[in-house]
């Protein structure tokens, strides 16, 4: 989210909301996000098997996100920069020029922005040709992930039926208070089949939400024994007073919010689209009669995000390397219930929205800039700064169905709650249907380029003879 950050989207509460959703799910958002969900909830996707990574690497979570010093290069020798539509490229420039600039460059994009905004009708040549004469490629070290996000399309209901249960909250009154169960102490079922060793150093989870509650039970044998009954319990234990279970609504975990009343209720979604579209910050609702709202992030109960995936996997729920975004909506939609409610409350964070009208266009990020399509990109603001142009090298993908590489110009117009490190970014891809597939299932390997603007324009020599660039 970017879609999380409360960035914005104002693209999360970045629209935060990141990875991705794999990402969503896998790493996390964009601003108030993690990463993303990648489909229209009328067309469940379908969950295959993953191939093995496309290169011999590490996985993502294993790299190092803390960049190195960078160095020169020529674009000649950018990975995919003769292949690049550098037109489309363009809309990633002017993005940036209507948006904040980095102090450090003010002059030079004060410059750069200015020859665009002068700059006849560029076709595929004069448009590499100005990133050349007006820009300087300095590569970041290191490796990163990308992930990516999107600002979803939900079907939504006023009232709620069979299908329709989650209510979409508005941000609660300090005042209000919820009651929470104790845990429920029962015997847990054991799986036959070892645990899945994900290869990403996490240990297991020492401790199981309760699906209604979201209260945390031990996992000592003892706390796994059914509860004496009523007439074994002692003298004192009869006596003694119930636990003050009572606790506000804005800073419960998710499962106690779910099981809560919603009088006031904003409109009525399937559960698992509920969690996906809290996982992106925002989303647009599609009601029965044919309106359609923007459900814009509007705050949360502080609680972390936390990626439910590699549980799924580790619990032989999802195959490995089946976590993308896709199949996790999937199994949460084909288990609904109890199952799909201890899924979802791994993840105890809850994202509370405001409905807003629906204009059409793309959401605006951090920087306060409509996000274009597939040239954006939320950043940690800690390591970058809001306006900057990367050049994205990112390969080597790890989820099922994935496009293999992304090479493209983007700026850096959001940032997000799961965003944090110098190679990671959030990459976002649209509205809807399909840009929800595709971001479901961007994990790639990542590389940045800083894409520097010069206040004096130069022309880097070039290796295209026909160029005016080319060498004298």
């Amino acid at each position: 989210m970017s879609l999380t950050a409360p960035g914005s989207i104002t693209a999360s509460g970045k629209l935060w909301l990141a990875a991705a959703v794999t990402a969503v799910l896998l790493s996390g958002c964009a601003s108030h996000r993690p990463p993303p969900h990648p489909y229209h909830p009328k067309h469940p996707p379908v969950a295959h098997p993953a191939p093995p990574p496309t290169r011999p690497s590490a996985p993502p979570d294993q790299v190092e996100h803390l960049p190195q010093p960078t160095h020169a290069v020529r674009f000649a020798e950018i990975p995919g920069w003769r292949d690049e539509d550098h037109i489309a490229a363009l809309r990633a420039l002017r993005a940036a020029c209507i948006g904040p600039h980095p102090k450090a460059e003010a002059r030079g994009w004060a410059s750069v922005c200015l020859a665009l905004e002068h700059a006849p009708h560029l076709d595929a040549n004069g448009a590499r040709q100005f990133f050349e004469t007006h820009f300087r490629a300095e590569a970041l070290g290191g490796e990163g992930v990308l992930t990516a996000y999107f600002t979803p399309l939900y079907a939504a209901r006023s009232r709620p039926d069979d299908t329709y249960t989650a209510p979409v909250r508005p941000p609660p009154a300090a005042s209000a208070r919820i009651h929470a169960a104790p845990p429920i102490k029962a015997p847990v079922k054991s799986d036959p089949r070892p645990p899945i060793d994900d290869g990403v150093g996490v240990a297991p989870e020492a401790e199981t939400a309760d699906p209604l509650t979201g209260l945390i039970a031990s996992s000592t044998a003892e706390s796994q024994m059914a509860p004496s009954p009523p007439e074994l319990a002692t003298p004192l234990e009869a006596d003694a007073p119930e636990p003050d279970l009572h606790q506000r609504l804005a800073s419960a975990e998710r499962a106690a919010i779910d099981r809560a009343e919603a009088p006031d209720a904003l409109a009525w979604m399937r559960p698992e689209d509920l969690f996906f579209m809290q996982i992106q910050g925002s989303g647009v609702l599609e009601f029965d009669d044919g309106r359609r709202l923007r459900a814009v992030y509007a705050g949360d109960n502080g609680k972390p995000f936390v990626p439910i995936s590699r549980a799924m996997v580790r619990e032989h729920l999802l195959p490995e390397h089946g976590g993308s975004g896709d199949s996790i909506h999937a199994w949460l939609a084909a288990h609904p219930g109890p199952a799909a409610a201890a899924v979802m409350a791994k993840n105890p964070r809850y994202v509370f929205f405001l409905l807003k009208p629906d204009d059409g266009r793309e959401p605006k990020g951090a920087a306060g800039v409509s996000l274009p399509p597939g040239r954006s990109l939320a950043v940690d603001l800690t390591q970058h700064e809001l306006g900057e142009l990367y050049w994205v090298d990112a390969e080597a993908p790890i989820l099922t169905g994935a496009i293999p590489r992304y090479h493209r110009v983007a700026a850096a117009l959001d940032t997000g709650g799961a965003i944090r490190g110098g190679i990671r970014a959030d990459l976002y891809l649209g509205v809807g249907e399909t840009a929800g597939r595709e971001a479901g299932r961007v994990r790639h390997l990542l590389k940045l380029t800083h894409l520097i603007p010069l206040e004096t324009p130069t022309r880097e020599a070039s290796d295209d003879p026909s160029s005016p660039l080319g060498r004298p």
